[in-house]
């Protein structure tokens, strides 16, 4: 019984190949192309767009291919020029797999996108495989035979929806197919299977906030989260809240779900631990969990009672380029509105009397009653900006350093700094005793300079 189903999927996979030998047998024995309507054909055909994964949406019967199966086909870049690699795959309607086997394909010249399909050793000289039509977007395909006795319709995901389909088969009808012989496949993927969101760095990156969370069995609402967030920058996790951490991470891609490491860099506790766990992106939520306590990492998104795991889903926050903190809009002229030195507000009347100018390496403070020039060098790729400052000129304190951190927010730019210690500060605020300075400023004027 297992060698029988064994052999009918490796048929189902095989049929394709048959059937592509099969058009370029009719072609050399005798169906002229003359007696053929020609196939119409996409112009301005991008194979590169076209390249990647296809799930069968419809097909035209195909010899040996067992009832109730379905496929997927892969195309992707080969060593050999004019070439493609081809993997085409046998499932079951949920996704599951079943059988695949590998072959190539020679891209043909003219103007319409017509390949030689091979899974064999020898490619054949004549297109066995034509393409009929693909949308703007290259998530629909139409894939056929001038002989109209192979079709096949194919999406980017599935399911399509209803109305889309019938305009594919329409289009394929129009073309001279027989499409009430069509079967529609009825995929049924699970979650497992599912036709996968792209997961790169590039979208995970941004602030997110909390929508639900779940610690070693206990659920938590959004509400528990209110003012909390998670950062993520091209190598950092910055935890923001009422315990603010920052994490460097190491994330692979590759493995299914991503699986990224992660040590505490800065945090009130635990500096210089590490943690795994897994992440991914889902209908445009973030999905995390990890063992926060050295327990065997996650496996699946979830964190279940004696788990020991946290499982955390959040919104990603909509960018605000106008908000976000640039070298450019650092460099100008700028006023005081407000400055708390260790907790104590200056005089106004003093403010007013002094200003900052800030270039593209130096900030110069100016005043009735001294001057400073201290350099600078600010990191915005993290936000808020981190700030690394030392006093060059002055009539005290030169060679002296600070650290801190910089935003710039409804027009303003803040500056909080530590001038007592190499301990930045993490929020904007100056407390007594804690020898930090909070410098509010505004613009009055820009200043154009090479960067």
């Amino acid at each position: 019984m297992f060698l029988r189903v064994s052999l009918l999927f490796a048929l189902t996979i095989y049929s394709f190949s048959f059937t592509l030998a099969k058009n370029e047998s009719t072609s050399k024995s005798g169906t002229s192309s003359s007696l053929v309507k020609e196939l119409p054909y996409p112009k301005n055909f991008n194979l590169e767009k076209y390249l990647g994964k296809w799930y069968e949406v419809a097909r035209l019967p195909a010899p040996n291919q067992p009832k109730g199966s379905v496929a997927i086909a892969k195309y992707s870049k080969s060593k050999n020029k004019g070439e493609i690699l081809v993997e085409n795959t046998a499932c079951k309607p949920d996704g599951q797999k079943l059988a695949s086997i590998q072959g190539k394909a020679k891209v043909l010249e003219g103007k319409a996108p017509r390949l030689a399909v091979s899974f064999g050793s020898v490619i054949p000289n004549q297109a066995n495989y034509h393409v009929i039509h693909v949308d703007k977007g290259y998530k629909h395909a139409i894939v056929g035979n001038p002989d109209r006795n192979s079709l096949w319709i194919l999406s980017r995901k599935v399911p399509v929806p209803e109305k889309k389909l019938n305009k594919l088969i329409k289009r394929a009808k129009n073309a001279g197919f027989d499409t009430q012989k069509l079967i529609i496949n009825s995929w049924k993927l699970n979650s497992k299977n599912a036709s996968p969101e792209k997961q790169s760095l590039k979208h995970l990156l941004g602030t997110w906030t909390y929508e639900y969370g779940q610690r070693n069995g206990k659920k938590f609402g959004k509400d528990h989260y209110a003012g909390r967030t998670i950062e993520i920058t091209k190598d950092k996790l910055i935890l923001k809240g009422k315990m603010p951490f920052v994490l460097s991470h190491r994330i692979n891609f590759k493995n299914d779900p991503p699986t990224i490491e992660l040590k505490i860099e800065e945090g009130p506790f635990g500096i210089g631990s590490s943690t795994a766990g897994i992440i991914m992106i889902k209908k445009g939520k973030l999905h995390f969990c990890y063992s926060p306590r050295g327990a065997e990492p996650p496996k699946k998104f979830e964190a279940a009672d004696g788990s020991g795991h946290a499982y955390f889903v959040l919104n990603k926050v909509k960018n605000d380029k106008a908000g976000k903190l640039t070298h450019k809009k650092m460099v100008g002229t700028w006023s005081y509105q407000s400055a708390i030195i260790n907790g104590k507000s200056l005089d106004e009347n003093r403010l007013k009397k002094s200003e900052v100018k800030i270039t593209k390496d130096k900030l110069h403070l100016l005043s009735e009653q001294f001057d400073y020039v201290l350099s600078y060098h600010s990191d915005f790729v993290k936000q808020p900006a981190s700030l690394k400052m030392k006093i060059l000129e002055g009539p005290f304190g030169v060679g002296s350093e600070a650290h801190g951190i910089a935003k710039f927010e409804k027009g303003h730019l803040y500056l909080c700094y530590n001038s007592t210690g190499p301990k930045a500060p993490i929020k904007f605020e100056s407390k007594e005793g804690s020898g930090y300075s909070l410098i509010v400023l505004k613009m009055k004027k820009a200043i154009k300079e090479d960067l």
